[in-house]
Order: structure tokens, then C-alpha cells, then sequence
């Protein structure tokens, strides 16, 4: 399990242990490589459990789970 400091008082980026390490590592490097170049910080604007997008979303849900 990995924590994302910026996400994380509502996200988690897991995985089962199952998962391979060589895909723990992979997914590891990759949140560093976004965090170096900025996109992490657009990303999380942008899919933020409070932006826009994640509000449509769950109000979407929450509609189509009461048909």
C-alpha cells in the first residue's frame, strides 16, 4: 500500500498481496515521476474527491443506484 499524502484523507493507492512486486515498484515510480513533473498536483485538481468531476460522478451514482 502506498499513501498519497495529497489524496489521502479520502484516497489510497493499494494493492492485494498478491500483486507482483515489479508491479508495486511500477506503480510506485510512477506517482513519483507525476509528483516531479507538476501533473500529480493537475490530476488531483482535476479528480480531487471534492472537484467536479469526482461531484458529477457520485451524484450520477447516487441516481442511478435509487432506479
Amino acid at each position: 500500500m502506498l499513501r498519497v499524502d495529497d489524496l489521502s484523507k479520502q484516497l489510497w493507492l493499494a494493492a492485494s498481496p498478491e500483486t507482483s512486486p515489479k508491479v508495486v515498484q511500477a506503480l510506485q515510480t510512477a506517482y513519483i515521476k507525476l509528483s516531479e513533473i507538476n501533473l500529480l498536483d493537475d490530476l488531483i485538481s482535476l479528480y480531487g474527491f471534492n472537484s467536479p468531476v469526482m461531484l458529477d460522478y457520485r451524484l450520477r451514482k447516487r441516481l442511478i443506484n435509487k432506479i
